[in-house]
């Protein structure tokens, strides 16, 4: 359809029409004249079609108004009518996301599938959330996701409950979530960014129903919503169904939600806030954080993305390795942050002393003034530069859909009354930071942005004892005292309240209400997998999987050394050493310059680990060190050389930056604790158990921790060793013997780059002893105390052992105990913001809760699933629905560099294109014969008493009978 400027289409008028070339796009930016409306469409051939309805929200208070509303109203609305339609898409859509996403000044509400008649079943389940939420008749949603007061018996103690009160309890417990929130405060004391969007779990029990409806009554109009479309649908019928069934009921009206820009301050703000911790020495965090401009300055978006690489990020960074050098710190970090009217660059330490940060401050100062001075290192310069270039380039969004970063990009300028493709349209100022990098570029953004700007804030997070246990002391005394205060008549209203939020959570959703849910049917469903075509050839008698695919001239290589072979005394330091690979000094280059000549001639090298379980094998597994490594076809020669110098030259001498980086590696996995405590959870209960999930842990779980740990607490001793241990291991991993290749390339660039690997694998030893390692799991069942106001609870087992198989009803079964079951024991009765089960190839099963305020009444919960399937009653037409929402991941689209870790993973595990298909089939074909058949299987998963908990320490040794022992992890 031809579309022109001024004209109105389904009541949208064409504003602006143009091609954007950087995203292979047409935009076309509407207005809806009768409700005000405003529509960007991004048209283009990529299938993984996106729709999103946005909202500017300012929070005004801590309260968590945006993000409780942002929970409740995909809680049920005028149209669909089921106790969860979120979840329900979740169980009966093909999406490929889902989700909704709270900013500091604005709401998402995200959807995305490739599939044309699944996108428009969501975006009408999103658009009637969003204008026509069952808010207005159902307090319980604010009840079940905002928070309540639950009193069992008068006699009990009145406590809280909620799910954004306990996920934000968990999020608040982090340090690095708490230097995030409280930098942004220090430099916008007067804007919405001074409030938790969040929610404060201090201040969430303020909010009222009344108030939480008012900010929805306010801000969730179409006057102030910015609508979003993607990919290759039917615009026309989009425009006309958002009309028709939406927008053509509303007229247009004044809305104030502008976001207000915060004055500069006129001198750098010093703040200190108290965070809960046993270590006391050496344990605060100081960050100096500064205001650079604001959202629609399109060149510093990109220059300080480039300057937080200089400064932070590249193992070359002079700022860096000044702090580290100069002792006061453990660990350098930073971000730049854009998703604000006002973004900001933040330079961060760990592990300092408290009363450092004038010497901090200093140090700080004094390298900048140098570097503007004598200038930035070319060669750091021009790594930076095309390290951002090549990214943007790829589009690479690690499976994300192109379309949603797009979105997010898009609203980081038009939420702002800015040009909704600013940030997409790079082109220029990508070109015009390239003309003049190699002069005074970066230096002068130091001078101005940094060193000359008063917009900062100076802010210190002291570690102090017991501060957790003394909010919680604080919380417990103030419940007292409101329930002394209760009258009889409130005692009545709490327990109707909790009476009429059990009725809904427990309540089956009537045939009626079911009915409502738009879904998919199985025909619409391709019976057939997609394929994908991977060659299996050799190079100098080594295997090669060969992906010929399109991918704008890159090309992807990974070269996997097995490190099954290495002792077993031997194995926590390969986890170390993967860390340590391309970020330190080697025969022919230091650290520094090999770090830049990467960033300038590749899109990157790294390490990491590759553990693969084997096809319905419950001891086999595979593991490795896999090099990976990205770079224009006409560069590939260089990547393959560099990749050769790290594999076959890299030095273990240099004792100071080795111990940078183990403290750098410790810091990572205590975000990894922090952020994703539920995945550390289960990581450990499966080692009780599991050859494969033990090794797993003996690299990068909480074994692996207690290990670097040790290690960097007597690092002067212990580094003999480890030097000697290093050196060991890298000759056993690095040669010919434990060598597999993995390559994703265009056609044409294949016969040059199989000539440098060729060259490559001739570079390579023979190992002297290979023979595998064998691993024996450990039973034990564990509590692990850190400073957290939340639990993270895992259990699990392996039923292949025990004589059951993997099926495809197994995966539908999944799917159905995690959006049924779990879903309305942990989080809807529970209050934990997540829960989930999974399996494995080699039959490994878990269960892991996320942010959760209980502890034994979810094992309980765990325990009690096997009944739950055995006395599930779904009909066929229901488990359909089901099996929607099971094929949805495996649909998932793969990026080029996806593309060459499934073809790994499935090589390695065993698994082949007739498995896969045989999988879906069994999948499509799933009954509720099936399900009921599969109760044994989790009966014998759940009878194992496999618990691992990480959590609050009251709360665990209230429960220690749980465990076999309980230990501290963080302090």
């Amino acid at each position: 359809m031809n579309y022109k400027v001024g004209e109105v289409y389904n009541g949208f008028k064409l504003l602006e029409e143009r091609y954007i070339k950087e995203i292979s796009s047409s935009q076309k930016l509407f207005l809806h004249e009768k409700s005000g409306a405003k529509l960007l469409a991004l048209q283009n051939d990529d299938d993984n079609k996106v729709f999103s309805a946005s909202f500017r929200t300012p929070a005004g208070n801590n309260m968590g108004i945006p993000h409780i509303i942002e929970h409740t109203v995909l809680c049920g609305s005028r149209k669909f009518k089921t106790k969860e339609p979120f979840v329900d898409l979740l169980k009966c859509s093909l999406n490929t996301f889902l989700n909704a996403i709270t900013y500091p000044d604005k709401t998402v509400y995200p959807v995305a599938s490739c599939n044309e008649k699944d996108l428009m079943n969501l975006m009408d389940v999103y658009l009637d959330a969003v204008f026509y939420p069952g808010i207005y008749e159902h307090p319980e949603f604010f009840l079940q996701e905002g928070w309540h007061y639950e009193l069992d018996e008068k006699s009990d103690e009145l406590t809280i409950n909620g799910v954004v009160y306990n996920e934000m309890k968990g999020a608040l417990s982090n340090p690095d979530g708490l230097l995030e929130r409280h930098s942004m405060k220090s430099l916008f004391p007067n804007t919405t960014y001074q409030y938790e969007s969040g929610g404060d779990p201090d201040y969430i029990p303020e909010l009222t129903h009344e108030n939480f409806l008012d900010f929805h009554r306010k801000y969730y109009h179409p006057s102030n919503c910015y609508l979003y479309l993607y990919g290759n649908g039917d615009l026309d019928k989009q425009m006309a169904f958002i009309n028709d069934e939406y927008l053509s009921h509303f007229d247009k009206k004044e809305i104030e939600s502008s976001i207000e820009f915060q004055k500069p301050l006129s001198k750098m703000q010093e703040v200190s806030i108290d965070f809960s911790s046993d270590e006391l020495k050496n344990n605060a965090y100081i960050a100096l954080n500064y205001a650079v401009g604001n959202a629609l300055d399109a060149e510093n978006h990109i220059a300080f993305s480039m300057l937080q690489n200089i400064l932070i990020d590249s193992q070359a960074s002079p700022l860096k390795k000044a702090i580290l050098s100069s002792g006061i710190a453990k660990v350098v970090d930073g971000y730049f942050s854009t998703s604000m009217l006002q973004p900001y660059f933040s330079i961060f330490i760990k592990n300092a002393d408290e009363n450092s940060k004038d010497k901090f401050t200093k140090l700080v100062h004094d390298t900048l003034t140098e570097l503007v001075k004598n200038g930035i290192d070319e060669k750091l310069k021009e790594a930076a530069v095309n390290r951002k270039e090549f990214e943007l380039r790829e589009a690479d969004f690690s499976g994300y859909p192109k379309g949603l970063i797009y979105n997010l990009t898009v609203l980081e300028s038009w939420i702002y009354d800015g040009s909704p493709t600013l940030h997409l349209e790079y082109e220029k100022a990508l070109e015009n930071i390239k003309s003049k990098y190699k002069g005074s570029y970066f230096e002068d953004l130091i001078e101005k942005y940094i060193l000359k700007n008063t917009h900062s804030s100076l802010l210190t997070l002291v570690p102090k004892k017991g501060v957790s246990e003394a909010k919680a002391e604080q919380l417990n005394k103030k419940l007292a005292n409101i329930k002394a205060n209760l009258s009889d008549e409130d005692i009545k209203q709490i327990k109707e309240n909790m009476d009429v939020l059990k009725k809904r959570q427990t309540e089956d959703d009537s045939p009626e209400a079911i009915a409502t849910i738009p879904s998919l049917k199985i025909e619409d469903v391709d019976p057939k997998i997609k394929h994908v075509d991977v060659k299996e050839i050799e190079a100098s008698g080594i295997k090669i999987l060969l992906n010929e695919a399109t991918t704008n001239k890159i090309s992807y290589v990974n070269f996997m050394f097995d490190t099954t072979t290495v002792p077993l005394e031997l194995i926590p330091y390969t986890g170390i050493l993967k860390y340590l690979l391309g970020k330190i000094n080697t025969k022919n280059y230091s650290y520094e310059d090999l770090s830049n000549i990467i960033g300038i001639n590749t899109g990157g090298i790294y390490a990491d680990s590759e553990v693969t379980a084997v096809k319905d094998s419950a001891d086999e597994f595979k593991a490795g060190i896999v090099i990976r490594g990205k770079s224009l076809a006409e560069k590939q020669s260089l990547l393959i050389d560099y990749i050769k110098e790290i594999v076959n030259n890299t030095i273990f001498t240099d004792k100071n930056r080795i111990l940078e980086l183990v403290r750098n590696l410790k810091s990572n996995i205590e975000n990894v604790i922090y952020s994703r405590g539920n995945s550390i959870a289960a990581q450990r209960t499966l080692s009780y158990f599991s050859a494969k999930s033990k090794y797993t842990d003996m690299t990068a779980g909480i074994g692996f921790y207690l290990f670097l740990s040790s290690i960097e607490k007597d690092f002067d001793n212990q580094f003999t060793v480890l030097e000697q241990n290093l050196e060991k291991i890298y000759k056993t991993i690095f040669t010919k013997d434990n060598l597999l290749i993995n390559v994703v390339t265009e056609k044409e660039s294949f016969s040059s780059l199989n000539n440098n690997i060729s060259d490559f694998i001739l570079s390579l030893g023979n190992c002297d002893k290979c023979s595998k390692t064998a691993i024996a799991a450990e039973k034990l069942n564990e509590g692990f105390t850190f400073p957290s106001e939340v639990q993270y609870v895992a259990k699990g087992s392996n039923f292949i052992s025990k004589g059951f198989k993997n099926t495809g009803a197994l995966k539908v079964a999944k799917t159905i105990i995690n959006y049924e079951y779990l879903w309305v024991k942990v989080r809807m009765q529970g209050g934990a913001y997540g829960c989930g089960i999974s399996s494995s190839i080699d039959g490994s099963m878990w269960i892991s809760s996320y942010r959760d305020p209980r502890l034994k009444e979810t094992i309980a919960a765990y325990n009690d699933l096997p009944d739950y399937i055995e006395n599930l009653n779904l009909s066929d037409e229901e488990i359909s629905r089901y099996i929607i929402g099971t094929i949805s991941p495996l649909d998932t689209p793969l990026t080029p560099s996806m593309r060459g870790d499934f073809t790994l993973g499935c090589y390695l595990s065993g698994i082949t294109e007739e498995d896969i298909q045989k999988e879906r089939t069994e999948i499509l074909h799933t009954g509720s014969k099936e399900i009921k058949a599969l109760a044994p299987l989790f009966k014998s998963v759940f009878s194992d008493n496999n618990v691992c908990v990480l959590g609050n320490r009251a709360k665990i040794n209230e429960n220690k009978d749980v465990f076999s022992e309980v230990k501290t992890l963080i302090d």
